[in-house]
């Protein structure tokens, strides 16, 4: 539950940072790139930034140098109006575990949310009621 959730926070992240960037996903290369852009976005009742926001509980709890999450850097720069929802069923996500192999679309329930909204909303402007991107 804890990687799910982690994963979660990360994807959530993703949605606010969009919001606030014209509906764009951060450039990043790489997993810290992503971190780093997306600390602001943390809430801070949920999680602080730290390593362990990168790391799976099952790889921190049962290695000494656990391997951290990855980050799809297909999705870098992406338009939230341009990503199909329906990929995530096929495991192409923005952020996996190398622990679990299916958590990664199993914790994407906001983002799926919120991309089917930027795609399917008749304002292009917004991705659900209120929110403008």
């Amino acid at each position: 539950m804890g990687c799910e959730r982690r994963l979660a926070i990360l994807n959530s992240a993703l949605v606010e940072y969009a919001k606030e960037h014209d509906g764009r996903f951060p450039s990043a290369d790489q997993l810290e790139s992503i971190l780093k852009a997306l600390e602001p976005y943390f809430s801070q009742d949920r999680i602080r930034y730290s390593v362990l926001v990168a790391v799976c509980p099952l790889g921190g709890a049962y290695e000494r140098h656990p391997k951290r999450y990855e980050w799809d850097t297909s999705f870098s720069g992406v338009s939230m109006r341009d990503i199909d929802p329906d990929q995530f069923f096929q495991e192409k996500v923005p952020f996996s575990c190398p622990y679990h192999e299916q958590m990664g679309s199993r914790a994407t329930f906001t983002l799926t949310e919120q991309i089917f909204n930027a795609r399917y909303s008749k304002d292009p402007n917004k991705t659900d009621a209120g929110d403008g991107l």
